[in-house]
């Protein structure tokens, strides 16, 4: 196909030539699962988690949030402390001491 672009007396015409067309892709999913198999052929695994995350449980009271800085050997104390009542959370090793406080 000529656009006729480039005429002179002196030379044929040039014709410009549009590409030809592009061959269909292959199917996405059809190419990622090949990928994948010669992947697993060749030992590599996913990196993806397997299972997602269980959500929290469900808040029944108003949330506070405390940034607490202080002495290394006392935040590693109180970590400890959380850790031996079996891993709770920083809160609730704090309102047991605080219970603790109160009976005394």
């Amino acid at each position: 196909m000529s656009y006729g672009f480039n005429k002179s007396e002196h030379s044929p015409d040039p014709a410009i030539t549009l590409p030809a067309p592009k061959k269909e892709k292959p199917d996405s999913r059809q190419a990622v699962s090949k990928a994948l198999d010669a992947g697993k052929k060749l030992g590599f695994v996913s990196r993806q988690t397997q299972t997602r995350r269980k959500p929290g449980p469900r808040r029944t009271e108003a949330q506070g949030k405390l940034t607490l800085t202080g002495p290394q050997r006392v935040i590693e104390r109180l970590q400890a402390y959380a850790d031996s009542l079996g891993g709770v959370p920083y809160w609730q090793a704090v309102e047991k001491l605080l219970d603790e406080q109160e009976r005394l």
